[in-house]
Order: structure tokens, then sequence, then C-alpha cells
């Protein structure tokens, strides 16, 4: 919450009470004083994490030519010890008039969540792999033949111990102790995640002309009920160089076409993933069971039922709820069509690929089954009921090339085009049509985000008691009241005189997923030692909607300095009579005199172009003659400068937002910009 304090903190507040590093200053917003940064003032936050993880394998290569087999064992085991402590912080405010300092209140004041504590954690992770896998290569002629069989196992057991106390002592207590038996919170986990798949590919390639390959996977995975627990998924995909047929080298196009291939793919991937950020199912590990919670509240027995509620308190249980039975795998299947494609003996290369990747079985619940309230459910399980799928075209192209003997250069840039769309939205209902525009999700474009269009500015007063449309979205019978010079104007899209939400549609591009186009740019040459490589990274069409600190002024007390020095205002802020001065942001009011909905609504004037093309890195080195360096014993030496995210061209940098940053109040922290200067030594 230190990062919010950037924003939040008024410029005249300081962090200690008159300057004096022993008393911390009671500002407005007191959690985001930045005097807590301070381990030693506000308490610790340790976690220690120790690993290891060894592979060991044994390869036999057979009297079959060609054929071969290895088993991989792999033990990965990690222990983490956590130990967190939040002191209780006194805050003072400074009497100048008496040269004292006088304590109000502490940090935790109003904040029940900065309360003191300690906290310990315990957790061993271990993990167990063992893969078998059998390897066949060879050639008859100008027919290529390899096979690859692999089966995989792998069992993952977490353990961990929490104890918590949410009312230590003192401020220096570091242990837990009997006597603090009514305020230690324990809880022990333990889980088991087993797994395993077995995975077959064949290749063919007939003299580097035609090229097949066909694969599959049969998983396991323990999220799933016995009968939904294994899967299948195929794959398979085709080459054809065309540049290496007959026909082609004597047609005029060898002449400047030196290769020339097309590729199409199909294949199908099961996902079970349920702990990620980016998990797909969000269910418990044995949710498919029967079962009930334990400790989920407190129960009371009375000494007298029927006349009494008082009586002791034990621990209760509640149902896990319905198990969840029909879930299984999550498929992606995937198509790409592609073609290589060189020119001038492949100095010049380019590619290009077509894809569609759908998946199919995403979960949701089944909204529109009745449960009868006596089952003691709430609602339906977790079924595989949607679908969703990427449709995109991505390309490549390079040429490289050498002058002279010593100096080389290539120039690469690569563009990926893509974008999301629903599929199937089970049990989407609505009461009309207006409803169904807004709110539907089936088969269209997924972050589709909605907003007002701003088609103006009001310039005077006269202009807004004039205006026929009522811009005071959240109370039209005011008519306008509160809007001000400078103030936004609507586009009234249904002609009904009143600005609503019936008057809000799709505005920008993608905001909260990936942009709809990424591309890169690569530089890189060498020339007698030196060598430089710069790398590029931008993206197109996709939009940042402002929110909060970036858009409300006033959020939290403070405001950023470019809204308040570029906006609409009276000549003499104390003269409300005076003219209005013109400027970018309307007049600023805090929330209190409820007009932020006149202008802060979510809009077009809101809406960004969060294009930007960023030098994602730069490294320059020199690598010192070998004539020299094994004079002393050195295969080769290399020093090098690198570095990472120097500089954006954007539109969000006035702003003080980093173009990839994805909290709409701007609190996210930036890219970091890093330098290293470093050597490479071979011996």
């Amino acid at each position: 919450y230190l990062r919010w304090g950037i924003s939040r903190n008024l410029p005249t507040e300081r962090p200690y009470a008159n300057d004096n590093p022993n008393y911390i200053n009671k500002i407005m917003n007191v959690q985001n004083n930045h005097a807590y940064a301070d381990r030693d003032i506000v308490g610790y936050g340790d976690d220690v994490w120790r690993v290891f993880q060894g592979n060991w394998d044994i390869e036999w290569n057979t009297p079959i030519k060609g054929l071969k087999a290895q088993f991989l064992y792999s033990y990965y085991i990690a222990n983490n010890q956590e130990e967190r402590s939040r002191k209780s912080v006194p805050v003072y405010t400074y009497n100048r008039n008496m040269d004292s300092y006088e304590q109000d209140g502490t940090l935790a004041d109003g904040s029940g969540w900065l309360e003191r504590y300690l906290r310990k954690r315990q957790r061993t992770i271990e993990e167990n792999m063992y893969r078998f896998t059998v390897n066949y290569d060879n050639k008859f002629g100008e027919h290529a033949v390899s096979a690859v069989l692999v089966g995989e196992a792998t069992e993952r057991f977490d353990r961990s111990m929490l104890m918590v106390n949410n009312a230590i002592a003192s401020n220096d207590q570091t242990l837990f102790f009997d006597k603090d038996e009514n305020n230690v919170i324990r809880n022990e986990g333990y889980s088991v995640r087993p797994s395993a798949g077995f995975i077959g590919r064949i290749n063919y390639n007939y003299a580097d002309r035609y090229l097949l390959e066909l694969s599959g996977r049969y998983d396991g995975s323990f999220i799933f009920p016995r009968n939904k627990r294994w899967g299948f998924f195929p794959s398979v995909s085709a080459g054809w160089r065309v540049s290496s047929e007959q026909f082609f080298a004597n047609s005029v196009l060898s002449n400047y076409i030196s290769n020339l291939k097309f590729r199409v793919s199909y294949g199908e991937m099961g996902n079970d993933d349920n702990y990620s950020s980016n998990k797909v199912l969000g269910i418990g590990d044995w949710d498919y069971m029967y079962g009930y919670n334990m400790n989920a509240g407190t129960g009371v027995i009375a000494s007298d039922p029927f006349i009494s509620s008082s009586g002791s308190t034990i621990g209760s249980v509640s149902q896990r709820g319905m198990p969840v039975t029909n879930l299984s795998w999550v498929k992606s299947s995937m198509l790409n069509i592609g073609v290589d494609l060189g020119f001038l003996n492949n100095r010049l290369t380019l590619e290009v690929d077509g894809f569609m990747r759908k998946r199919s079985g995403l979960t949701d619940r089944r909204g529109d089954v009745y449960i009868p309230y006596e089952t003691g459910y709430s609602e339906m399980p977790l079924e595989n009921l949607n679908t969703d799928k990427h449709i995109g075209i991505d390309g490549l192209i390079k040429w490289q090339d050498n002058v002279g003997r010593e100096f080389y250069y290539s120039v690469g840039f690569n563009a990926t085009l893509a974008r999301k769309k629903n599929g199937n939205v089970y049990g989407e209902r609505f009461g009309n049509s207006w409803e169904q525009y807004r709110k539907s999700g089936q088969n269209r474009w997924s972050y589709v985000n909605w907003g007002y269009e701003v088609i103006g500015r009001f310039q005077t007063q006269e202009e807004i008691d004039a205006y026929p449309v009522i811009m005071n979205i959240s109370n039209g019978s005011d008519r306008n009241k509160l809007v001000l010079p400078g103030d936004l104007i609507y586009k009234d899209q249904n002609g009904d005189g009143v600005i609503n939400d019936y008057d809000s549609r799709p505005i920008g591009y993608a905001e909260g997923g990936l942009p709809y186009m990424t591309y890169g740019l690569n530089l890189a040459c060498s020339y007698k030692g030196f060598d430089i490589a710069i790398d590029f990274a931008g993206a197109a069409l996709q939009s940042f909607q402002r929110n909060w600190e970036t858009k409300w002024p006033f959020q939290a007390g403070n405001t950023f300095n470019y809204m308040v020095e570029d906006r609409w205002h009276h000549e003499d802020p104390l003269d409300p009579s005076t003219p209005w001065v013109s400027g970018n942001y309307p007049a600023l009011r805090p929330q209190s005199v409820n007009a932020w909905h006149v202008y802060c609504n979510n809009s077009t004037y809101w809406l960004t172009n969060a294009a930007y093309f960023r030098m994602k890195n730069l490294e320059i080195g020199y690598t010192i003659p070998q004539k020299i360096t094994q004079k002393i014993a050195m295969q080769k030496f290399r020093v090098f400068f690198n570095g990472t995210n120097l500089f954006s061209i954007d539109n969000t940098s006035k702003f003080g937002l980093d173009p990839e940053n994805s909290d709409t109040n701007g609190l996210g922290y930036p890219m970091v910009r890093v330098l290293t200067f470093g050597a490479t030594i071979t011996f």
C-alpha cells in the first residue's frame, strides 16, 4: 500500500511530524505514509526458500541401429520459511505553539487490517518425476523415419503449517506462547497431486520434400473423477517443400525463390490448470467427492435448546457443495496454415502463418436449473459448457547479408494480429433486446469496452442552460444543474433527450486483454570483433481507460499535477464571478459535491490509444582476438554492455504511466530499466 502514497499523499504532508524521525506524522492517509517502508518502524516480512533439484538419467544405445532408450528420474524439494510481524505504530501531530508532539492514535486506527500481529508458516514441497523414453531415428535412402514413445508420471506432495497471532502482547514478541492460546490461529495443510501421461510421435521425411508428423498424448489428472480422468489429444502436421521439386528447379522462379515450403497442422491439447493465475478450472482438489469443510464456523450447544440460546461453543462443519462429477479436460484445438519463402539464396526470408485456436469445455454452471432449498446446495457444480476461440495471422521477414568478409548485418521484423471471440455462453437470459445487446457475450468479440461518445465541450454557462439534452446521468431531474463550462458533451445516441446507460456504445480497442497487434524489430551487426544487437517491441490496437486516481480528482485527498495545472478554472479561483479559463481537463470537483458523474464516466475522452514502441534490449560487445587470448590460456574473452527497457515512444508517458501497465489507477509498478556491464570468459 505504500505505492498508493505516491498519488494519495498531499505534497504538504511530511513522513515525520516536524521532520523529526522519532515521530511518525499523522497524515490524511496514514496507512500510506512512506515512513512505514522502514522495517524497524512497522515490522518485517521474511520469505525464504531453499530449493534443491536433481536429475539422474540412464541411456542405452541398443544393438538396433537408430534405437535408444532412456530413463530419467527427477527429484525436487523446496522448503519455505515465512515470518511476518507488524508492529503497533503510534502516530503524532506537532503542536508548534507548544513545541510538543502529541500522539494521535496508531497506524491501525480506522484500519483493522493494520493491527499488530505475528505470522509464521513452514511449507515443504516434494516432487518425484519418472520418465521413460524410447527414440528411433534412421534413414533408408531418401526416406527418413523417426519415432518417440514417452511414459511419464509425477507425484507432488505439499505440506504446510501456519500459525497467526492477531493480538501479540508487544511489538517485540517474535515467539508464540501458551498464554496466547486464545489468540492463535493454527492451520495445517497437506495435498497430494499425482499426474501421468503417455506421448507418441512419428515423423516421416522423403527427400526433404514431403514431411509428415503424427503424434498423440494420453494424459491423466487427479483433479477429475475416475470416469473423466483421462483424455486423448492427437495432432498431425504436414509440409511440402516445393523448391526441392524438379519442376520448380527447372522453372524461372528458381532464379529468384531459393526456398518455398507450405505447412499445415492440426492438434489438440488438454488443459487441467487449476492453480496458476490463468487457471481454467477453479475447483478444489477433490471436489468430485462428497465431504465436509471442517471448522467452517462456530456452533452453539445450548444448555436448554427450548428456552436458551446460550451454552458451549464448538467448531462447526459445512457441506463442500454438490460434487463436481461432470467436469473434465478443457480442450484446445489448434489449426495452423503457413508458408515459408526464401529469396536471393535465402538472404531474404519470409514466413506467414494463419491460425485459429478453439477452446471447448470452458467451465460454467447451469444457472437455469432450480435447486430446492431443502437440499442444502445453493448452486449447480461446474461443467464443461462454454467455448471460445482466438483467430489471427503472424509473419516474419528478415534480411541478412555480408559486406566483404568481416561485416555482417541482419534486419528482422515480426508482427502478430489476433483477437479473441466468445463462442457458446451457456444459459444467457435477458429481459429485453437492450439487455441482450448490452450484456450478451455469445458469438461476440471479447474485451468489448462500453462508454459514451464525447462530441464536444460546454464553453459557457449560457450554452449549458440552453442545451436540450439532460447530461446529469445519475440525476436527470436536475437538468444539468451540476454541469460547468469545460464539462464533456455526450452524444445522445437514441435521441430521447437524456444521457443514460442506453447511450453507451462500444468504444476503443481491447482493454484488460492482450493487444490486437504486437510486433518486434530486430537489428544486428558485427565487424572485426565488435557486435551490436538491438531488439524493439511494440503493440497497437489497444486502449487504456483511465480510472480512479488517474481520472477522479481528489480520489484519496490528492490528484495528479497535470490535472490541476491544465484544467478549466475561474480566472480568480476565489471569485466564481470571474471569467472561465479553458484547459484540457474539466473543472475539478471532489466526489462530495456529487458531480463526478458529469465528466468521470467511461467515455472516449478518457480513452487513450495505448500503442507503444519500446527499445526492449540493447547489447554492445567486443571479443578480443583469439591470437591474444590464447597467450593467456583463454579460448574466448568478450566484454559487453546490456540495457533493457531503455526508452519507449507512447501515449501514456504524459500521464506518468507505463504503456504496458494494466492498472487503470496508474499505481502498478512500471517496467524496470536495467543496465549491465559484464564479461564472458571461456577457457
